[in-house]
């Protein structure tokens, strides 16, 4: 009897369900970088714009710069759908308008080392 209730403990749902501190610190670590990037590239664009509005750039400057504009946006879409759950390799990216989700849409696992609120 007491194998039994040793077998059911080892295969425990709620243990399958948390992640490892390393993992919880991956996902936090690329959230937080990515949130970081969308900052910085809205700090980027806004600067672009107000330089190709009052400063007198040439038409060959304003157009790099718009194209360097895009290239980040484009680097930002690729880092953000990069990430992986931990469990089941679900992409991150599309379960998330930016960053990590709370949980796995797919497996369920929790991504977040935050307690909800009671």
């Amino acid at each position: 009897m007491s194998d039994l209730k040793r077998e059911e403990s080892a295969s425990s749902p709620s243990r399958d369900n948390v992640l490892s501190p390393e993992e919880l610190w991956d996902l936090r670590r690329h959230h937080n970088f990515i949130i970081g990037l969308f900052v910085a590239f809205w700090v980027c664009a806004i600067l672009v714009i107000g330089a190709i509005q009052f400063l007198d750039l040439s038409e060959a400057m304003a157009r790099n710069s718009i194209g360097v504009l895009f290239a980040g946006a484009i680097v930002m879409l690729a880092l953000q759908y990069s990430k992986r759950c931990p469990r089941c390799r679900a992409n991150l990216g599309r379960q998330a308008r930016m960053g990590i989700p709370e949980n796995c849409k797919k497996c369920g696992v929790r991504l977040s080392d935050k307690k909800k609120p009671a």
